[in-house]
């Protein structure tokens, strides 16, 4: 792939990240993690952290395709 397209497209990911929810945000940033660790840092229930994790991800793509 182009640097150019990679850039472009590294570019988008960090705008539709940022405009996510901090909530949300957390999450994604720490989803290498496991949930149970995700969920002890940030006080959570494991249910919480998954269904944030995959609201985020679901609201990361579609802010990604309207582009």
């Amino acid at each position: 792939m182009d640097d150019a397209v990679l850039d472009a497209n590294t570019l988008r990911l960090k705008n539709n990240l940022i405009s996510l929810n901090l909530r949300f945000r957390c999450i994604v940033f720490l989803h290498e993690l496991e949930i149970r660790t995700i969920a002890l840092l940030l006080e959570l229930p494991e249910g919480t952290v998954k269904s944030r994790l995959h609201r985020a991800r679901k609201k990361l793509k579609i802010l990604y395709l309207a582009e």
